[in-house]
């Protein structure tokens, strides 16, 4: 190359397991909410769910799982009421605001949310345009017996939840060291294995 050829640029690609596309400016606009989008309030750690003809259902939140949420066989909160779209919506964890967020893709019925404190004041949900979750918060789909309440700690009927639920022997007597040390009142060592 010489002085006088221009430098070949080269567009920044996306790998996918289709190949390479280029990148789609609106990408991060379809999934991270705006600030006006963004309520204040805290992180959810669980849902209560609500179905039509079925007993409520509470959830621990995993922030490293997207929850499918609609009446498809593929989706991890699953409603059976067929005024519930097959992909109603997503609600997932947006690690660079450390909050969840809520994308309604086109449901047919529509989404609503609302504060649990004042059922009256609704908002609709904009198709495929995510917004903000948190704690105290209810998010209607289609119907009012179809509803997801987002808690702000992880209540006492959840799995796994409350102590003495372990799998194994290792982490119920590791459960117990800790409960243990902080009945004492200086500093404590846990001595155990190491691999």
């Amino acid at each position: 190359m010489n002085g006088s050829e221009a430098p070949i640029q080269l567009r920044h690609l996306f790998v996918t397991r289709d190949g390479p596309l280029p990148p789609r400016p609106d990408d991060f606009g379809k999934w991270i909410p705006f600030a006006s989008d963004r309520p204040a309030g805290l992180s959810p750690q669980a849902v209560r769910v609500f179905r039509r003809g079925e007993h409520p259902v509470t959830l621990r939140l995993l922030t490293t799982q997207t929850y499918q949420i609609g009446r498809g066989l593929g989706c991890q909160l699953l409603f059976s009421d067929a005024s519930v779209s097959r992909l109603h919506g997503l609600l997932y964890f947006v690690p660079e605001l450390s909050a969840w967020a809520f994308r309604d893709p086109l449901s047919k019925l529509g989404t609503d949310f609302y504060r649990a404190a004042a059922p009256g004041e609704r908002t609709r949900v904009k198709h495929d345009t995510p917004v903000g979750v948190v704690a105290g918060q209810v998010l209607e789909l289609a119907a009012p017996e179809n509803r997801i309440e987002f808690l702000d700690a992880i209540p006492s009927e959840v799995v796994g939840a409350e102590p003495g639920r372990w799998r194994s022997t290792a982490a119920r007597r590791l459960e117990d060291s800790v409960r243990d040390a902080a009945r004492k009142s200086g500093p404590v060592l846990l001595f155990g294995p190491s691999r």
